[in-house]
């Protein structure tokens, strides 16, 4: 039994550490490299696309179960919604927060919040709307909800795998968006076993952030 829980452990704590170090570190690194002048989130950029190779390997080779058809036009009513869903409530989670007093008292968040915008608009979109995305979805849904899912099933699967995708955000506001959104994205993994669609939702959502930044 006590063999069984520490590999257990292990499953989760492995793809965790990978996220966490080589994406900061890696950020850290870019951010000497990088010249001033050409903006804090190319680092991220950076950071993602030399992460997204080492989760992707250990996502192919975790022990979960996956969809025989990742793609199924039977399921496409299920799966629009879900994405449907999802976009939805992030955007009125996130216009809920972002009226709160936590935005002004949290130096955590004013400082991720400069570095994601310490950019051009293009560079937002391939860095927040699709590189981050992916490569979070693929560690906290495509692993670790998943890992969870098998284990333990739908709620715990769901609040565990949320509270590390909420505490590896690093700020209370973060925390209680990403907490909140990762229990909408697990379900849908866990509902259909199809990583792509809480990434696409992910994408989406992001998405839908960066054009109320640019518009507002």
């Amino acid at each position: 039994m006590k063999k069984i829980r520490f590999n257990r452990i292990f499953q989760i704590l492995i793809p965790l550490f990978t996220y966490l170090f080589i994406y900061q570190i890696s950020a850290a690194i870019f951010n000497a490299l990088v010249p001033a002048g050409w903006g804090s989130l190319i680092c991220l950029t950076f950071a993602a696309l030399f992460t997204l190779p080492f989760s992707l390997y250990q996502y192919k080779k975790a022990l979960v179960v996956r969809p025989s058809k990742e793609f199924d036009l039977k399921d496409i009513k299920i799966d629009t919604g879900l994405i449907a869903l999802t976009v939805l409530s992030g955007i009125l989670i996130n216009i809920i927060i972002s009226h709160t007093a936590l935005i002004h008292i949290s130096g955590g968040f004013s400082q991720a919040d400069s570095q994601l915008v310490d950019g051009t608009v293009p560079l937002m979109i391939l860095t927040e709307a699709l590189l981050v995305p992916v490569l979070e979805e693929i560690v906290f849904r495509g692993i670790i909800a998943s890992l969870l899912y098998q284990w333990y099933g739908y709620a715990l699967s769901m609040i565990i795998s949320s509270l590390f995708f909420g505490m590896f955000h690093f700020n209370i506001v973060q925390f209680l968006y990403s907490f909140i959104m990762g229990l909408f994205l697990s379900f849908s993994i866990d509902k259909t076993r199809k990583i792509w669609i809480p990434i696409v939702s992910h994408c989406l959502l992001n998405l839908s952030v960066i054009i109320f930044t640019i518009v507002l």
